[in-house]
């Protein structure tokens, strides 16, 4: 069987004996076939393709598909090989290089082009990345996510307004879970449409945001099923729009079926929790009788 040899960069473009495989038949064809290198030799080429009669091996400076082209909601590795394009699944390292699940080759690198048209809709969501994709923000999560740390995306076939991802209008907030402690966080640059006097958030907005993550609390660590029974809130200062905040809850207590959790707002401002805008204690019932919900 003949060998050869080639190389893909981290743009995506692929290299034998320094020429540019640029045909977008045999490319595609090519890599539609990679495989991890099982052949027991050349082991300094992660990956083969075999092709006709021929041993092709591959090294790659990084992953041995790159994503070059998005369109709509297709993400192209090849001239006429894609994947549907789903948000959720984009993964980024320390860099903030992007990723996205192959079927069968795993994470693999997303290049320059479709890596630009993203960066045109990222946001910071705390200290992770946001993308947001037909009027959702998608949370980007970290390859390194530690173990401890659960992202909770908004719910699907849902319309509550603010953890649903089908409201017409909402926010379809993500959570992030810490299981170290139970806490539970969520980052928001709240919209226009929750302003009370010019500039300021209204303050029934406020006390929802702290009731939804007071809840998402109790949810995140296997407690839900408890409508929210009493709400305190002390309004600290005002929150300011456009501007960024941090909701934080923790379940301080539990007697019987009921659940007490407390929440914060705090502004947001260069990757740090700073002044204390709101505060809550809520009491949570577990009804009776429940119904599965």
């Amino acid at each position: 069987m003949r060998e050869y040899f080639y190389t893909i960069n981290a743009r995506g473009q692929m290299f034998i004996d320094g020429s540019e495989l640029a045909d977008p038949g045999y490319r595609s064809f090519f890599t539609k076939h990679i495989r991890p290198n099982d052949t027991g030799t050349h082991p300094e080429y992660a990956w083969v393709s075999e092709c006709a009669g021929e041993m092709n091996y591959l090294r790659a400076a990084d992953t041995p598909v790159v994503f070059t082209e998005l369109k709509e909601d297709e993400l192209f590795y090849a001239p006429f090989l894609s994947l549907t394009f789903d948000p959720t699944l984009l993964r980024s390292d320390s860099e903030g290089t992007l990723y996205y699940p192959h079927e069968t080759l795993g994470l693999c690198r997303v290049g320059p082009q479709p890596m630009r048209e993203l960066s045109a809709k990222v946001r910071t969501w705390g200290p992770w990345y946001a993308v947001e994709h037909r009027g959702i923000v998608h949370v980007v999560e970290p390859i390194d996510t530690p173990d401890r740390l659960r992202l909770l995306r908004p719910k699907t076939n849902n319309i509550c307004f603010g953890c649903g991802q089908d409201a017409e209008v909402g926010l379809a907030l993500s959570f992030l879970h810490d299981s170290d402690n139970g806490s539970v966080q969520s980052w928001l640059t709240p919209p226009a449409l929750m302003q009370g006097r010019q500039g300021w958030m209204h303050g029934g907005f406020v006390a929802l945001l702290l009731d939804e993550i007071m809840g998402k609390a109790l949810s995140a660590n296997s407690m839900g099923g408890a409508p929210t029974a009493g709400l305190n809130v002390r309004f600290r200062s005002p929150v300011v729009i456009p501007g960024t905040i941090r909701l934080s809850a923790r379940i301080a207590s539990i007697d019987g079926r009921k659940r007490f959790v407390k929440g914060a707002i705090h502004r947001w401002e260069s990757d740090v929790a700073t002044t204390l805008l709101a505060e809550s204690e809520g009491v949570f019932v577990k009804p009776r009788h429940t119904q599965s919900m």
